[in-house]
């Protein structure tokens, strides 16, 4: 494979790299210049050849008068290093984010390797870090339809979906069924993109990490989401409450076994922003599927998109002496049809997720806060501390609704308020899961 490469004082490129692994992908016009004396940063400016279609990741490799400095940290650049597609473009490499001082390089050049974007990584739970095969990559920029024809995507392997990088507004238009000071609209930016779960943890998956399943439903349980499960049971009552400070977690948590198993540090539940970018996939509907919501208990909209009351999920009543649910059946008994449904029993949204809408809801990294204001914001990670609601400690966020509750919670925009008993981190119930997410590492040059 052939690389760009250009010093800091040849600034026009001789010649182009091809990218071979993808037809008709090349990079042209590399363009290498520091700000010094005024600042240490470097622009590489780059045009992208390839059909208006296709998406690359592109990895910068720093040399030295000749010499290899190595890939250039993922924290050191910014500018268009994902999901990149035709036209000109901009990376930036700042230094002193990196191991060298503020002084210049005396012959500085950089290589550039392209990548083609890996849409959906698949980890095979069954098999240990670094296992041939534990990890495995597909790279269709379409919606992966047969991962719901192969139920072991929903058992023995765990499939993430690539969600790019972007804006959008988070929360509801005023006039929307429900929205409220807790859902005022904002604008949101996204920085790098990162991997989610095309489908909730389910029961199987646990078991995998754990040895034993979590949910109540247990009539064909291994496809059906996992649930009964804490913010505590997931990352732990020490290092896991520390975010948003860090991103530690317990290494007894369920968090820190998963990380363990597949050697992936960075896995975790995502951010209440990521939670609902990824809901919308481009949507600024109630519904990821473009449409509103027209009824707050039973919506026909929403019933092509996920298990809620009016659709199969209500299999309860209140008693109403007690006023606590009591279930036509025992738990143990209900068939698929009703409580949670299996994983994919639904249509996708527009980046190939399933079951955003209802099922369970969905643990977020995010510390509970009723207003998250209407001014713009930057990879936000939520409150720094925990704001005491009704005398419940160590509030988390949710999302996303579930199987027993109408349709008007199960909105894009809705946060579960932290006066619900169940957000305490340390309280887990059968309509509460979660799904994992993965930082999109940096491409490594080849």
């Amino acid at each position: 494979m052939k690389r760009s490469s250009m010093s800091l004082l040849c600034v026009m490129m001789a010649g182009a790299a091809c990218f071979t692994r993808a037809a008709d992908v090349e990079l042209r016009e590399v363009l290498v210049r520091q700000r010094w004396p005024w600042s240490p940063k470097v622009d590489i400016h780059y045009v992208l050849a390839c059909d208006a279609t296709q998406r690359v990741d592109v990895a910068v490799e720093g040399f030295n008068n000749g010499a290899s400095i190595g890939v250039l940290p993922e924290a050191s650049l910014s500018g268009d290093t994902y999901s990149v597609s035709y036209g000109e473009h901009r990376i930036v490499w700042d230094p002193t984010l990196t191991a060298y001082s503020n002084t210049p390089l005396a012959n500085f050049s950089v290589a550039l390797t392209l990548a083609p974007e890996k849409t959906y990584l698949i980890i095979d739970l069954s098999k240990t870090a670094g296992q041939e095969g534990q990890i495995t990559y597909r790279t269709e920029p379409g919606i992966w339809y047969d991962v719901t024809n192969d139920m072991s995507y929903a058992t023995n392997k765990l499939v993430l979906r690539r969600i790019p990088a972007g804006a959008y507004v988070m929360g509801a238009p005023s006039a929307e069924i429900k929205a409220g000071v807790a859902q005022t609209q904002h604008s949101v930016t996204l920085t790098r993109p990162f991997y989610l779960g095309v489908f909730e943890f389910t029961q199987a998956q646990y078991k995998q990490i754990t040895g034993s399943y979590a949910g109540n439903f247990t009539v064909e349980r291994d496809a059906r989401p996992a649930s009964n499960i804490s913010y505590d049971n997931l990352r732990g009552t020490t290092l896991g409450r520390g975010w948003p400070t860090n991103s530690a977690v317990d290494a007894t948590s369920f968090i820190g076994q998963l990380r363990t198993r597949t050697g992936l540090g960075g896995l975790d539940l995502p951010t209440e922003a990521q939670w609902e970018y990824a809901c919308r996939a481009g949507t600024a509907t109630a519904w990821n599927n473009g449409s509103d919501i027209t009824n707050s208990t039973a919506d026909a909209n929403l019933d092509r998109l996920g298990r809620y009351q009016r659709n199969g999920g209500y299999c309860w009543t209140n008693n109403p002496t007690t006023g606590q649910p009591v279930y036509f059946a025992p738990p143990n008994t209900i068939g698929v049809s009703n409580g949670t449904a299996r994983a994919g029993s639904y249509a996708p949204n527009a980046w190939g997720l399933y079951d955003m809408h209802g099922n369970v809801t969905e643990w977020c990294l995010d510390y509970y806060t009723n207003n998250l204001g209407s001014a713009s914001v930057k990879d936000p990670r939520g409150p720094l501390t925990w704001e005491p609601y009704n005398n419940y400690q160590y509030v988390r966020m949710r999302r996303g609704g579930s199987y027993d509750i109408g349709s008007v919670y199960c909105r894009s925009a809705y946060r579960c308020e932290g006066y619900l008993p169940y957000m305490q981190a340390h309280n887990g119930m059968s309509f509460t899961g979660f799904r994992v997410a993965l930082p999109v590492p940096v491409v490594q040059a080849q």
